[in-house]
Parts: C-alpha cells; sequence; structure tokens
C-alpha cells in the first residue's frame, strides 16, 4: 500500500497557486490488488469460500437461517483447522500500519481525514481494514466481505 496526503486547500494551491492553510488534510491509502502469486491465492481463497456457500445454500438455505456471525465464526475455525490464516494476516497488517499512520497525525496535532481505496482484492482488504476503523473507503471490483470475520 501507499498513503498520499492531500493538503486541505490542495484545489486552490494547483489553480492561483496560494498555500493558505485551512480546513482537513485527507490522506487517502491505497492498496494494491492482486500482483503475486501469494495474492492469487487469497484471491481464490476468499472466491472459493463465498462458490462453495453460495453451492451449499443452494442444497440447504443454511445462510438464510443462520446468523452471520456464525457463519463468520464457522468459517474462521474451517480455515484455522486447514492452516489457511494468510487473509487475517494481511489486513491485520494494513490496520496495523494505518493505526501508527493515524497516532503520528494525532502525535503531531493535525486534523486529517483518512480514505482507504483499492482495487480487487485490494479493495476488499481496504475495505475490511476501513469497516473495522469507522473510516470511508472507495474501492473497485473488490471480492464479497459480508462473511469474513474481520
Amino acid at each position: 500500500w501507499i498513503s498520499v496526503r492531500f493538503p486541505s486547500n490542495w484545489k486552490r494551491q494547483a489553480t492561483s497557486g496560494a498555500a493558505k492553510k485551512s480546513g482537513r488534510d485527507t490522506l487517502v491509502v491505497a492498496v494494491k490488488g492482486t500482483s503475486t502469486l501469494q495474492d492469487g491465492y487469497l484471491d481464490t481463497d476468499l472466491f472459493t469460500t463465498i462458490q462453495l456457500l453460495q453451492y451449499f445454500e443452494f442444497i440447504a438455505p443454511v445462510l438464510k437461517v443462520m446468523p452471520i456471525d456464525l457463519v463468520q465464526w464457522m468459517l474462521k475455525m474451517v480455515k484455522f483447522g486447514a492452516g489457511a490464516h494468510h487473509e487475517i494476516r494481511i489486513w491485520e497488517r494494513l490496520e496495523n500500519e494505518l493505526t501508527k499512520l493515524q497516532e503520528a497525525e494525532t502525535t503531531s496535532n493535525k486534523s486529517t481525514t483518512f480514505l482507504l481505496t483499492g482495487h480487487s482484492l485490494g479493495g476488499g482488504l481496504a475495505q475490511i481494514v476501513a469497516a473495522r476503523k469507522g473510516l470511508a473507503a472507495l474501492v473497485w471490483s473488490a471480492p464479497g466481505t459480508l462473511y469474513s470475520e474481520g
């Protein structure tokens, strides 16, 4: 991921050259999509989990009956039992780094709005971390995250 700061008056600076400081800066954290074999594995893991749930739903309407948090817990137990911890570790790393950025902004007394963005796998990770931290996210073609416990 990469973060880019937009000063509160960046549009005015770009058009008139004025450097008057007012309002809140915006820090955009962009999360890359699939680009490595490990990312491809994670994409496949997310996709097949949803596909299996959808096939199982066709046989028995479990998803309509069970609470979402119970389905999330069951998926987490299956993944941990199979040794697949990658999905959780990846978004926890992003969340920890974002927490450090927020702490640095608070320490320097800056009033900053955070926005996460991403495409594909990066969009899914941005969406999960934004939801966990109560931040805004703008994502494209992100995988479904309803049943991801995050």
